[in-house]
């Protein structure tokens, strides 16, 4: 049973399919329209997913401020993208306000940050202890 469980733990920790899958969208921040909410996107929502391609190893939310409307973007990119970002937003009429990336599970650039995996794999490899 002891072994079994630590199995369990770790195939669940593994990361299976063939690249890390991300949130796609871009929006005004402050829009109304749930369906181009990409300030709130959360990991409920079954839509605008995409896996990454060659070249993109994490997923990013950045926040830029352009011509006075502030906007959200959630994408696969490189894994040099806030700097790339920082530079390219640092005039007077654009500004990156935010800018975080993450590749430690598939749509780790959602909202709601949680990972329902991360607990179960914890709690089997408490239990796989005692």
């Amino acid at each position: 049973m002891h072994w079994i469980l630590v199995f369990a733990g770790l195939l669940l920790a593994t990361h299976s399919g063939s690249g890390l899958e991300c949130y796609t969208c871009s929006s005004h921040v402050g829009i109304t329209n749930s369906m181009n909410d990409c300030e709130r996107f959360n990991s409920y929502e079954n839509h605008r997913k995409s896996f990454c391609q060659p070249g993109e190893q994490v997923c990013a939310k950045h926040i830029v401020n352009h011509d006075g409307v502030t906007w959200v973007h959630r994408s696969c990119r490189p894994y040099d993208v806030c700097d790339v970002l920082s530079q390219m937003y640092r005039n007077g009429r654009d500004q990156l306000l935010e800018c975080s990336t993450c590749s430690d599970r598939n749509l780790c650039n959602s909202s709601f940050m949680y990972s329902a995996s991360t607990a179960v794999t914890m709690f089997l490899f408490i239990l796989a202890i005692y």
